[in-house]
């Protein structure tokens, strides 16, 4: 995971924070479990073919 992917998770954090007025925390796991659908499945994949 690159330091891009860290502040994609953070804005997205914040925004679900806002928007659903949830605990950071809970913000936070619900982005990281964002990412890995959008994005961590297809690298886990690309690398294992590699």
């Amino acid at each position: 995971m690159q330091a891009d992917d860290l502040s994609w998770i953070r804005r997205r954090a914040r925004r679900l924070q806002r928007a659903f007025t949830v605990t950071r925390r809970r913000a936070v796991r619900e982005a990281a479990r964002d990412w890995w659908q959008m994005y961590g499945k297809a690298r886990s994949l690309r690398g294992a073919a590699a």
